[in-house]
């Protein structure tokens, strides 16, 4: 299976996983669960893609890459 798929099968899992639980939600990218605070504080993302995803943008703004 391709990454992308990967990433579509657990958000699918875990949104099933989630609906009995307020606390945790499921990052929008990557899947990997995360508590509701970080996913309110940061757009649906994890700290980790949140940052991935300001950095590219930065560095598109910059014409770094």
């Amino acid at each position: 299976m391709r990454k992308a798929e990967n990433v579509i099968l657990a958000i699918k899992m875990g949104k099933e996983k989630m609906k009995n639980n307020d606390k945790m939600k499921i990052c929008e990218v990557c899947g990997k669960e995360i508590s509701k605070e970080e996913y309110e504080e940061y757009d649906g993302l994890c700290w980790e893609c949140w940052d991935d995803q300001l950095t590219e943008e930065f560095e598109a703004e910059e014409g770094i890459i």
